[in-house]
C-alpha cells in the first residue's frame, strides 16, 4: 500500500476511533481524576517529555523514522 494511502487509512480509523473516546467522555465525565493532577510529580514529567523531545529531534536529523 503506498504510504500516502496508508496515512489516510490510518487517518480515517483514527478519526473515528477519536469521535467514539470523545462521545464516551462526554457521556461519563470523570470529575474524581481531576484532584489527581496534584500528584502528578511535575519535575520528573517534564524531566521525562525533554529527554523524548531531544531522542526524537536526533533520530530525526539521523533519518530515523521507524
Amino acid at each position: 500500500m503506498p504510504r500516502l494511502l496508508t496515512y489516510l487509512v490510518i487517518s480515517e480509523v483514527s478519526m473515528k476511533e477519536r469521535k467514539h473516546y470523545t462521545e464516551k467522555i462526554a457521556c461519563n465525565p470523570a470529575t474524581s481524576h481531576i484532584s489527581q493532577w496534584h500528584y502528578v510529580e511535575w519535575h520528573k514529567a517534564e524531566r521525562y517529555v525533554k529527554g523524548m523531545q531531544i531522542r526524537i529531534a536526533k533520530a530525526t536529523q539521523e533519518g530515523k523514522w521507524r
